[in-house]
């Protein structure tokens, strides 16, 4: 059974409506979430699963809704049979007319929704005439009848029955016939043994040398390195004694601070680069956008053949011109085109689940609209990818952590660095501290990686450099949280937050362990981190040098932490608010984990990693990205 059936127009009026609940906010959330991305996928909303279809000839959608527990077969053969039924009936309606003679489009919308609460199905008579008296189109009773037959074709499906034991092959099988006789075996006759030639042993006292010898020559035996006296005045080569290397166990572990106990800083020092070490502030920042080598040659080279082709009017190309047909686009026509497209967007790291639903979306988009004939096919198709491209790298949510550290009445801002093992979340939250350090905030880092060894040495020694970086005047700008290893993540996070609130801190970046996405009892530990602390900012940190696995990780990783009740802040749909994409240095044009990122989430990728240094950090051009990726 359909809970409701809308008909609208891209222009957003409402046509035909079958409704016995307020639908309003789903269908604004399938046109947020799902059209206006051009994305695929199945949509949910709450209980509801919605289907659709674009008529790009007309410009129509046409949604239907029902039940997500339910299996309805037949839902995709209705949408087609009522596309055909209302596109023979459109062509007859005038819209200007049909507005002008219902009146206010407000006061049709006010109605029906009052009429939704007194109707309570959608069989009864009342509702039906209802329902016909309000919309724009009368196509109550062919949607009745096309509705009554999809229903019928279910029903008569024959389901497939269980087979009988007396019909299985099993029971075909008796005693007697599992009885092996033994007239049947067959003994195999004995072969006769294969016996080697005997060959003359020779003594084993005789040494390998003499054997390998010609005769009559006694091999001389090896002789013996005398090993040379070491001259009185030189010393023999001594064992490195390394600076912070320690003598005990005891030494070496620095998780454990003692009272009055001063950091060795002078190893720390002597590593950080001379330039980050004289550079002003403004030079650590980070770089605005993030650019591409990419040749330009293949556009310049187009953009001269076209000037070339304007300045040579001639009488051929007018009559050319004239002669130009307006052609309706099949899905025939856009799948050679696509698929040649699909297959370089995998060549260049696109996961090939995600390449495949961006070419399936921009087809339903170009399906049945008009092209000229003589307008070049192949570039009229990758311009409407790279415009879905861009659309899926520009999310409509506007992430601004400034702004909203800024906003934020009670502080600290707390982010927490989530992700799977080796992708760098210390070294990008060392480089995201240095960047907030820059624009004017406190930070407190707070190490809880509790699981991997040398994960708080490793932060105390970014803490360090940074403070040797930035805090030449003496103000106390950035420090770190820890409380050794072994403890509770959650916990050390509640208690970095609180110390972070009474001490004047503005921000809280909260490190955690590397996990794989399969490892269920880690992914409850962050689920649980993230659920008690409620982080302003959930930032997934992935690798840009994954292609497949890009969809494997994000998906079981938002999946994880919605299943254990962690809700993001702005929306429901997605657990993680951000992505950080790290080793973008490395890659040279093969970006698109950045597409398959935020195609999965929705999200914007917040920075993006691009050297060792902590400036070596910039924010995503999503045209660069475009343009590096249809290269």
């Amino acid at each position: 059974m359909l809970d409701f059936f809308v008909i609208f127009s891209k222009g957003g009026i409402v046509l035909f409506a079958t409704v016995n609940q307020a639908i309003s906010q789903v269908v604004n959330k399938l046109i947020k979430h799902v059209i206006l991305e051009e994305r695929r996928d199945e949509f949910t909303c709450d209980n509801l699963a919605l289907k659709y279809h674009l008529d790009n000839e007309f410009d129509l959608v046409f949604v239907v809704g029902y039940q997500k527990m339910l299996t309805l077969s037949y839902v995709d053969k209705f949408l087609d049979d009522i596309q055909l039924a209302f596109r023979d009936k459109f062509t007859d309606y005038d819209l200007r007319k049909i507005l002008k003679s219902k009146g206010n489009g407000q006061h049709l919308a006010s109605s029906l929704g009052d009429s939704v609460s007194n109707s309570s199905s959608l069989s009864s008579p009342e509702s039906s005439s209802l329902l016909s008296s309000l919309n724009l189109v009368d196509f109550y009773h062919e949607y009745k009848i096309i509705y009554t037959r999809c229903c019928k074709q279910q029903q008569n499906i024959p389901q497939p029955e269980m087979r009988s034991f007396q019909q299985s092959t099993k029971s075909q099988k008796t005693v007697k016939s599992m009885i092996i006789q033994s007239s049947k075996i067959s003994i195999p006759t004995p072969v006769a043994p294969i016996v080697a030639p005997k060959v003359e042993s020779k003594p084993e006292s005789v040494p390998i040398l003499a054997k390998l010898s010609p005769r009559g020559v006694r091999p001389e035996k090896p002789k013996k390195k005398e090993a040379k006296p070491i001259p009185k005045g030189k010393k023999a080569k001594e064992a490195r004694q390394w600076e912070l290397g320690g003598k005990s166990s005891d030494d070496l572990d620095f998780s454990k601070k003692t009272n009055g106990a001063v950091e060795n800083t002078s190893s720390i020092a002597k590593n950080i680069a001379s330039g980050d070490i004289g550079a002003t502030i403004e030079e650590c920042d980070v770089e605005p956008d993030l650019e591409f080598e990419c040749s330009d040659e293949e556009e310049e080279e187009d953009d001269v053949e076209i000037a070339s082709s304007t300045n040579k009017k001639s009488f051929f190309g007018s009559l050319i011109k004239s002669m130009s047909i307006n052609k309706a686009l099949t899905r025939a026509d856009l799948d050679p085109i696509l698929n040649q497209l699909r297959d370089h967007l995998i060549s260049k790291n696109v996961a090939a689940e995600i390449a495949t639903k961006l070419c399936d979306s921009v087809a339903t988009k170009l399906e049945g609209q008009t092209v000229n004939t003589w307008i070049g096919l192949k570039s009229f198709v990758r311009n409407a990818l790279e415009e879905s491209m861009l659309r899926i790298l520009s999310p409509n949510r506007n992430l601004n952590i400034l702004r909203d550290i800024r906003a934020k009445s009670v502080p600290p801002y707390v982010i927490v660095f989530c992700g799977v093992n080796g992708v760098g979340k210390s070294t990008n939250l060392a480089k995201i501290a240095n960047w907030l350090v820059v624009n004017g905030n406190k930070v407190l880092i707070v190490a809880c990686d509790t699981f991997r060894a040398g994960a708080i040495e490793q932060l105390r020694t970014h803490v360090t450099a940074l403070k040797t970086i930035h805090e030449r005047d003496g103000a106390k700008k950035i420090d770190l949280y820890e409380k050794g290893y072994g403890k509770d993540s959650a916990a050390i996070a509640m208690e970095a937050i609180n110390y972070a609130r009474t001490s004047g801190y503005t921000v809280c970046l909260v490190d955690t362990a590397g996990r794989m996405q399969d490892n269920e009892p880690l992914m409850k530990q962050l689920a649980k981190l993230i659920k008690i602390n409620e982080p302003d900012l959930t930032l997934f940190v992935g690798e840009a040098l994954v292609g497949n696995e890009a969809v494997d990780q994000l998906g079981k990783f938002n999946t994880a932490l919605l299943d254990n009740g962690c809700r993001g802040v702005t929306s429901n749909a997605s657990a993680i608010n951000g992505i950080v994409l790290t080793k973008f240095d490395t890659i040279d044009d093969q970006v698109g984990a950045a597409i398959s990122m935020t195609y999965i989430t929705g999200q914007p990728i917040v920075f993006v990693g691009v050297g060792q240094t902590y400036k070596d950090l910039k924010q995503l051009n999503a045209k660069a990205v475009v343009k590096a990726l249809m290269k």
